[in-house]
């Protein structure tokens, strides 16, 4: 403990060389600032990012032949994770030796400390392990993990629950992974807590929830990776939809480049990467959110679009569940429905006035509960909560 009574808390996170603010699509930076901003603490940078020689020598010896495409998987080969151990165990014998921190926070299962420390976790790999057993690879080796092989995966797991195991506790970003890792992981439920995720995209004003619904043909996509974010179902439904609705327009913003085999159709326009600003101006002027992921350990995309009062269709799978509620703003594809029944439930949902009144009702609720500020609040008070000794 500080002087004042604060917290000493080390915050442990490996950045992105060239852009910290990118690091993990800017959470890391995001929930430093806001915990910076939190009274019962005193925040102190544990970096533990390798250097950059180290990490690319990995990375060039790492590139595979993969479905056609090179890829490198450096953070999950063997050499890789004990480099970042090593790396984060070495910057937190630093900060104890200046007699800078009580305790630590590790963005993500960097390593097991000698000092309490809580882990900040938005999945784990047990259950990365079992969804590569039902989808297939490419889906979702997509989201971040292309060239990760199933003996690599079973690998990280093992390391990952050690980690878990020493740890004060672990703070999720959803309470399906609380719950999955709680009976799959034995781990205390006392010492596993949903803490959220936040998001940064919020509207700069507040929802008029009086605002009248203007019918529209409006759908937004936003998502770095389409296949595992379901855009190959959500073209087909488009697809379907456009017979007997030719105003229909899409947009699909995110990803650098076009990963689906057919061009885009008619009525589709591709933005690619969109910054912040951007990204705002589309949710406040679509009508329908559609992302059918089929792997999302959050939804920071349906947290931004409901802030802003956009009806959502997600997949009812992993953390969307938690976020959309069929009926009061959104609708939820079933885990393994295809483009027929999202082209149902999309005609439902932009027809649905009801839908979308609900929906700005409860957008400024959804921007308290999943600022940073809130989940900083949220995580403060369970590491003042814990045993710092």
């Amino acid at each position: 403990m500080a002087g004042d009574g604060a917290v000493r808390l080390g915050y442990v996170a490996a950045w992105q060389h060239n852009d910290r603010a990118a690091t993990w699509s800017g959470t890391t930076l995001h929930l430093q600032e806001a915990l910076a901003r939190q009274p019962g603490l005193r925040l102190v940078d544990v970096d533990a990012t390798p250097p950059r020689a180290l990490v690319a020598g990995l990375r060039r010896a790492t590139w595979r032949r993969e479905d056609g495409r090179w890829e490198h998987p450096t953070r999950y080969t063997r050499a890789a994770t004990a480099l970042f151990e090593a790396t984060a165990r070495r910057a937190a014998r630093r900060a104890e030796a200046n007699g800078d921190v009580s305790a630590y926070l590790t963005i993500g299962d960097l390593a097991a400390l000698d000092r309490p420390y809580w882990v900040y976790q938005d999945m784990s790999y047990d259950w990365l392990r079992r969804l590569r057993r039902q989808v297939p690879p490419g889906m979702v080796m997509g989201a971040g993990f292309a060239g990760v092989t199933q003996a690599m995966v079973e690998r990280l797991w093992a390391r990952q629950k050690a980690v878990f195991e020493r740890a004060a506790g672990v703070l999720t970003m959803a309470e399906w992974i609380r719950q999955d890792m709680i009976e799959r992981s034995g781990l205390d439920p006392d010492r596993v807590h949903t803490v959220y995720g936040g998001a940064t995209a919020l509207p700069t004003r507040a929802v008029d929830p009086a605002e009248q619904h203007s019918p529209g043909e409006r759908l937004l996509f936003i998502g770095r990776h389409l296949e595992a974010k379901g855009a190959d179902d959500l073209v087909a439904a488009f697809r379907i939809l456009r017979k007997r609705r030719p105003e229909l327009r899409l947009t699909v913003a995110g990803p650098t480049a076009w990963t689906l085999p057919d061009p885009p159709p008619l009525g589709v326009t591709f933005e690619g990467p969109v910054g912040l600003d951007r990204v705002r101006r589309l949710y406040a002027t679509h009508d329908l959110f559609v992302m059918p992921s089929r792997f999302e350990g959050f939804g920071i995309v349906f947290v931004e679009a409901l802030a802003h009062g956009l009806p959502c269709i997600g997949r009812d799978l992993m953390a969307m569940p938690e976020l959309i509620s069929p009926g009061v703003n959104g609708a939820l594809l079933s885990a393994g429905g295809g483009a027929e029944e999202l082209a149902s439930l999309i005609d439902d949902c932009l027809d649905d006035d009801q839908l979308h009144r609900s929906c700005r009702k409860g957008a400024e609720e959804v921007s308290r509960q999943f600022s940073w500020n809130a989940v900083a609040a949220r995580i403060a008070e369970v590491i003042a909560a814990g045993d710092l000794r």
